[in-house]
This record gives C-alpha cells, structure tokens and sequence, in this order.
C-alpha cells in the first residue's frame, strides 16, 4: 500500500505540467528581440517550442510508467494507463505538428548565396546592414524586391556595393541607379532597386547562378564580380550578426 500511495504521489506530480492543455504550456518568459531579423521567424521558433513541450510530456509520461512498473504496479493500474494516455495523446499532436515546420522559414543558419533563393530577412534586419552606407534607409525596398522578384535581397545589396559602393558613386547617386545599369535613370531609389529585380528575371538572366549571371553582366571581370559580390554577402550577414548579438 506505501508503495501505492508513493507511486500515485508520483503521477500527480508528473502529470499535472502534462494534462495542460496545448495553450497552457508553461515556458520560462524571454525578452523578445529588439530586430525580428526572420520572415516566419516568430511563428516557427513558437512551434519549435511546442514540439519541445509535447517532447516532454512524453518523457515524464514514460518516466512516470517506468516509476509504476518499479514499484511493482500493474499494466492496468491507474497510473500508468493515464500515463499510456498523455504519451499517445503527445504523440498524435506530434504528428500533426512536425510536418508543420516545412511549411514555415527557419531561422538561416547559413547564408543563402543562390540569386534567386529569398534571404528571408525582414526589412528590419536588411536596415541593420544598410546603417551607415549610402543606401540607409532602403531595407524596406530591398524587402520589397525580394517579395515582389524572388531575388535575393542580399545578393541585390551584394551587386549595388560592387558597382557603386552601395550608392555613393555620382553615377548612383545622380540616377538612383546602384547596380550599374548602363544608361538606365529612375526617380527614386526605390524605383532603381525594383528595377534590378525585374532585370534579373528577364530570360537573360533569370533562373540563372550566380557565375552564369556575371557572363551576361560583367563579361570582362565575370570572376572578380562573382568573387567580390559573395564576400559582400558574406559581410553582411557578419554585420547583421553583430548588431543583434
């Protein structure tokens, strides 16, 4: 009977945290970020967390069995079919869940350095890189861009500082035009930078790698250009890094 009483003290303790409901799971509160830098950074990293929970539900279900079983419980006892009960209950929710994570934007933790692979960064976190540089203040239109042509923001932002220094050469800056389009003048920056999205998704260029682009862009110094705009990328998303670390 002591042993009875020790295990069902057991269940209460581990099943109270598991019978919550999926809304009511219990996390530690963290301060959110000052720049959400991820399109569907949010909403994934929330079903990350759900998925822990369950996760662990069904460890302290299986723990709170194994417990029973020690104590010499049977498989019919009330502890460990509630405990059976909250493992397949975890388990069903799971499956629903899981598949759930392809369907949102993980966090990057490689920088993506196909032209037409989205960078997936907010227009936030594209302003974090421009601070500073003669494009500041647009990383709402390079966002745009990348929404509106499926190009990659940072590869845009990688061509614009290798053909103007990210728009301080008087070329760029008297045509707002930043990625060196030869005799090509636009009212606004903004205009300039949704014109290279729609350049890079003519049948010249478009569904095209990186080198393949710079045969048709930059013929004389193809290398050079490939080279220089990767090391571009590859700074930028060391700055970004930087500033929200």
């Amino acid at each position: 009977m002591k042993h009875r009483l020790l295990a069902l003290a057991l269940a209460v303790l581990l099943i109270l945290p598991v019978h919550a409901s999926q809304d009511e799971i219990q996390t530690e509160p963290v301060a959110p970020p000052a720049v959400t830098c991820f399109v569907g950074a949010e909403e994934y990293m929330a079903l990350v967390e759900q998925i822990a929970a369950l996760e662990e539900r069904q460890a302290n279900a299986h723990a709170m069995a194994k417990a029973a079983r020690a104590l010499g419980l049977a498989e019919d006892s009330e502890t460990i079919v509630i405990a059976k009960q909250v493992w397949h209950n975890a388990e069903e929710l799971l499956v629903e869940l899981k598949p759930q994570l392809a369907t949102l934007s993980a966090p990057r933790s490689e920088l993506p350095y196909e032209v037409f692979t989205k960078s997936n960064l907010t227009s936030e976190a594209l302003e974090l890189i421009l601070a500073g540089t003669g494009l500041a203040g647009m990383g709402q239109a390079f966002y745009d861009m990348e929404q509106t042509y499926q190009v990659n923001a940072l590869f845009a932002m990688a061509v614009a500082k290798t053909e103007s220094g990210l728009g301080v050469t008087n070329y760029a800056r008297n045509r707002n035009n930043y990625f060196g389009m030869i005799g090509r003048t636009f009212e606004s920056g903004e205009e300039g930078i949704m014109a290279f999205g729609e350049l890079m998704n003519r049948s010249l260029y478009v569904g095209k790698t990186m080198p393949e682009i710079a045969e048709k862009y930059c013929p004389p110094n193809k290398d050079l250009w490939v080279e220089k705009n990767l090391q571009y990328m590859l700074g930028f998303w060391e700055k970004l890094s930087a500033a929200t670390n």
